[in-house]
């Protein structure tokens, strides 16, 4: 079976010199590469927005990639960190925002 996948991948790239595929290493790779299973990746969804230890509260700052990595306001853009919107500071000095 998998010298028939390995087949089809040939077929599948025209563009490439047949020589190439002659070559022993490379065959093996292929072949390798061939047998790995593709399993779709899970997608996690929270059901509700975690409660913020420090003020008790389910809100968080929220930053997108577009903005500023101190930046205390959101831009809009896609979630991808959250701080606390927490006043206090750590015993090591450092806002809790920050962390």
């Amino acid at each position: 079976m998998n010298t028939e996948r390995l087949q089809n991948f040939k077929k599948s790239r025209p563009l490439l010199p047949r020589t190439i595929y002659a070559h022993p290493l490379l065959k093996n790779l292929l072949m390798a590469l061939l047998q790995l299973e593709v399993h779709p990746k899970k997608i996690k969804f929270l059901r509700r927005i975690p409660t913020d230890p420090f003020t008790g509260k389910a809100e968080w700052g929220l930053r997108s990639t577009s903005d500023d990595p101190k930046s205390r306001s959101w831009g809009g853009g896609h979630i991808y960190d959250v701080y606390s919107l927490a006043s206090g500071t750590g015993l090591n000095g450092i806002p809790y925002g920050d962390w």
